[in-house]
């Protein structure tokens, strides 16, 4: 009988102390050059939480590499808007990009290149 009740006592724990994975978002994404296609390096990416009649909060940067990929994983909060946005000196600056929940979103920013 001990036996058993350990054991529902330590399913139970099990359960509650597990976390709950649906709010997990995860974005791959890639910058390029809209005139050539190429990727590129080292674009500041900013991982932005928006709300209504307030300036978008930055929660982390990133870096692109080579290939001009960036990686982000966030806990979504129903509360906010969350948006992302490439800066990178020489180029025009672009619109934020809003995100949707979930688990997984891949998305290609394609930058314009300053006239000189």
């Amino acid at each position: 009988m001990e036996v058993l009740i350990f054991t529902v006592v330590m399913i139970a724990l099990s359960y509650s102390c597990q976390k709950d994975e649906t709010n997990t978002t995860i974005v791959n994404g890639q910058i390029l050059d809209s005139l050539t296609n190429s990727p590129i390096e080292s674009v500041s990416v900013s991982l932005q939480q928006e709300d209504l009649f307030v300036y978008p909060a930055v929660l982390t940067n990133t870096l692109t590499d080579v290939n001009g990929k960036f990686y982000f994983k966030f806990e979504w909060n129903e509360k906010h808007a969350y948006s992302i946005s490439p800066v990178k000196i020489g180029y025009k600056h672009t619109n934020s990009v809003f995100l949707k929940k979930g688990i997984s979103q891949n998305i290609t920013i394609k930058i314009i290149k300053e006239s000189i």
